[in-house]
């Protein structure tokens, strides 16, 4: 067997050294397939990192503006409190002249009619002390002043005086408590419709601050709404970046180590041909020898 391994020896230490060779040859090729799904999974984590700052920075900027339309809404509403409460002050204001106004011309009026009936009185009254002193000179001059007719007659006619300065007296009075009423009535009518101005206006101020708060609500809820829609679309976008991109790296991989596979595969299977090759030759070659030592010996004896 010596001479048969010194024949096919070599061959087969060829064929391993090739294999050896190969292998060397395709090693890199497996680091290349790690390297290339590395740098597609880095490149992803990159572009999803930088997704991720433009996400803050889209929400940043738009909560900028929110910060601002705050602002704005906080100035809004302290202007229209502000004017609303001018108006109310105005109106209060002239509220208050007008029922000045109305008690003067009130007071006025009842002062005129006091002093009226007091001037009509005391010219009542001083008819009815000269028409008793008419009655007490005719009287005496008719010679009756003593009798009890002449009397009655003076009587009678300061009784006269008397009822009709009473029912002076209670026709004024009339006529002032009725000034009174008109004034008290016309004052309380005026003092509900004040409040009920000033009600209406308090009413609309009211109203208006809070449209006014409500519609910046809605502005600062549709800001923010757009600021986390836009964060939240662009972190989804960088996402999907590193989703492809990863993807992509693990299909380059998978077939770049596929072809690292069956590159090895071949060089495996061409070697393990080269060695069953050499091993039949060597046994054909052996037999052969052998065939041929046998044919010669029974030469040898004669056989042959």
């Amino acid at each position: 067997m010596g001479f048969l391994d010194d024949m096919f020896g070599g061959s087969s230490q060829h064929y391993d050294r090739y294999v050896r060779q190969m292998r060397g040859i395709l090693g890199p090729l497996q680091q290349f397939a790690s390297d290339i799904r590395g740098e597609y999974t880095g490149l992803g984590r990159q572009l999803q990192d930088e997704y991720g700052d433009l996400a803050q920075d889209a929400f940043d900027s738009i909560m900028g503006i929110f910060g601002d339309v705050e602002a704005e809404r906080d100035e809004f509403l302290n202007r229209l409190d502000e004017r609303f409460g001018q108006n109310i002050a105005s109106m209060e204001s002239d509220l208050a002249r007008g029922r000045e106004t109305l008690e003067d011309y009130f007071g006025r009026a009842y002062d005129e009619l006091a002093t009226g009936r007091d001037a009509s009185l005391e010219l009542l009254a001083q008819q009815s002390a000269t028409a008793t002193a008419r009655a007490s000179q005719a009287a005496a001059f008719g010679g009756i002043s003593g009798t009890s007719f002449g009397q009655s007659t003076v009587s009678a006619v300061e009784q006269q005086g008397a009822l009709e300065q009473a029912a002076m007296r209670e026709q004024y009075g009339a006529q002032l408590a009725g000034q009174l009423n008109l004034a008290g009535q016309t004052l309380g009518q005026y003092d509900q419709n004040t409040a009920a101005a000033l009600g209406q206006l308090r009413s609309a101020q009211t109203g208006s601050y809070l449209q006014g708060f409500q519609d910046y609500s809605n502005r600062l809820q549709g800001l923010r709404q757009s600021a986390e829609g836009a964060r939240l679309d662009l972190i989804g976008q960088g996402l999907g970046a590193y989703g492809s991109l990863a993807t992509t790296g693990l299909g380059s991989y998978e077939q770049q180590y596929s072809d690292y596979l069956r590159r090895m595969i071949d060089v495996e299977s061409v070697g393990a041909q080269a060695r069953l090759q050499t091993g039949l030759g060597r046994y054909n070659l052996g037999n052969q020898l052998i065939g041929q030592g046998i044919s010669a010996g029974l030469q040898a004896f004669g056989l042959g």
